[in-house]
């Protein structure tokens, strides 16, 4: 079992605007932890969430936690008989500490393994790089 991941609240900021519409997080928005995945294979990070979730979710070490959102990360796959294969990250919210949010996974689900990546994600904004999705 893993070890939860902590990132600043503000790192997350930019998706919980978008009121759990996905989004695609490029450079700068791909939160801290995740970033090291970025650079070793070509990967698709999709988020979404809302700051006033109140899902109860069952943590180890994480008192009070709540879901608040969650991050898709679809890698590409040479290695496997599909084009690519996806993980899930919740993203966590504790009173302990409002300007932390915590990070568990990966978890696999049902879209594991796919040969694309959904379409249900085709015009999802851009946030981060040259295109953060505001004017």
């Amino acid at each position: 079992m893993s070890r939860p991941k902590k990132i600043r609240r503000s790192e997350f900021e930019a998706v919980f605007v978008e009121d759990w519409e996905p989004v695609t997080l490029q450079d700068d928005a791909i939160p801290s932890f995740a970033r090291r995945l970025a650079g070793e294979v070509s990967c698709t990070f999709i988020a979404s969430g809302q700051t006033l979730a109140s899902v109860p979710y069952v943590l180890r070490g994480v008192p009070d936690a709540t879901l608040v959102g969650g991050i898709d990360v679809w890698r590409d796959s040479p290695d496997d008989p599909v084009a690519y294969n996806k993980d899930w990250y919740a993203v966590l919210a504790s009173e302990t500490d409002p300007e932390v949010l915590f990070v568990d996974g990966p978890q696999r689900d049902a879209e594991h393994w796919r040969d694309a990546i959904p379409s249900r994600y085709a015009d999802a904004k851009v946030i981060g790089g040259n295109d953060d999705g505001h004017e």
